[in-house]
């Protein structure tokens, strides 16, 4: 699958630009001294399996030049249709997890509900649809969550050099095309919005 690739090199391509140091903790309490950034839990994801759930505290906003960690959103053009993606992920920076990347992908921009359930963008070429994807040091192979139904509420959305923040929810998952009616996904953000791609 076009999209699993995509995930597959973006994970390569941060592994090999950034080193791959693992804290001890999932979700820690205090800041990160090597590289400044502040962990509140606005960018935050919630992966729940059989009723346990485990929650991936990202970075608030990494500071520029920070290979390791990314929190940011976009608005895109192609074959005219606008539409609005949002990245946060991190590099080695959880136990046992050498990447992590969770993307929101939905048509059009600013506030509300908007669907953002991973195949809204088939037979787009750039369109990479909203999943989370989690490659560890104890597995050959990448986990990729595709979130197959699900919504988010932008609360903001901010012009470029703003932020872009709201909160999601998925309650149909599949776990490498598989459905997996025990698992869910939702989370939090606040993101800063880039230049517009084309």
């Amino acid at each position: 699958m076009k999209k699993s690739l995509l995930f597959t090199v973006v994970a390569a391509m941060l592994i090999f630009v950034s080193s791959c140091k693992k804290d001890d903790d999932t979700t820690p309490t205090d800041d990160n001294p090597n590289t400044g950034n502040t962990y509140t839990g606005i960018n935050k994801v919630s992966l729940t399996i059989n009723g346990t759930t485990q929650d991936f505290v990202f970075a608030d906003q990494p500071n520029i030049g920070d290979m390791e960690h990314a929190a940011m959103g976009s608005k895109q053009i192609e074959n005219s249709q606008e539409y609005t993606e949002i990245v946060i992920a991190a590099n080695g920076y959880f136990d046992h997890i050498t990447n992590s990347v969770m993307t929101i992908s939905y048509f059009g921009s600013g506030t509300g509900t908007q669907d953002i359930s991973y195949g809204l963008g088939n037979g787009m070429n750039n369109f990479i649809g909203s999943s989370f994807m989690l490659v560890s040091d104890t597995a050959t192979m990448p986990t990729f969550y595709s979130l197959d139904n699900a919504t988010a509420n932008i609360t903001n959305y901010g012009d470029v050099g703003g932020y872009i923040e709201g909160t999601f929810n998925c309650s149909e998952v599949s776990l490498n095309d598989i459905p997996q009616p025990n698992i869910t996904i939702n989370g939090n953000f606040k993101v800063k919005r880039y230049d517009n791609g084309k």
